[in-house]
């Protein structure tokens, strides 16, 4: 039976932690998404933060499904468990903004500061955005 994509707007702001855009060009390492075995490259990440990111996908993600978001660059590496929080479809060039949130599992959370910790260098000012 094929899956009902769920596409869902986030309305209203309730994010806890504070958000900055990725400069993707001045990363050296890649960026990815794995969701469902397929590994995708991400060139398009804002309102990074230790909870959840945003990304720009050429596809919709259906709401709720577990995904793996990853950095590596030479021998480290990097990979959080993560869900689609919200996907916008098509909003532009055909590209979908999706929200992920990271997961909150205490396991998980040296993690999550970790990855946005190393990435810190490369974000801009959430309040600089045109």
């Amino acid at each position: 039976m094929p899956r009902r994509l769920e596409v869902a707007v986030m309305r209203e702001d309730r994010r806890a932690n504070p958000r900055k855009r990725l400069r993707r060009s001045e990363v050296p390492g890649e960026f990815y998404l794995l969701v469902g075995g397929e590994r995708l490259r991400l060139d398009d990440a804002y309102d990074v933060s230790v909870s959840g990111m945003g990304i720009g996908l050429g596809r919709c993600i259906p709401v709720g499904e577990a995904v793996r978001v990853g950095y590596r660059d030479g021998e480290f590496a990097i990979e959080l468990d993560a869900e689609i929080a919200w996907c916008e479809e098509g909003t532009e060039n055909g590209v979908h903004r999706l929200g992920l949130r990271f997961s909150p599992d205490p396991l998980q959370a040296n993690d999550n500061a970790l990855f946005f910790m190393t990435l810190r260098e490369y974000l801009d000012d959430f309040g600089d955005l045109p």
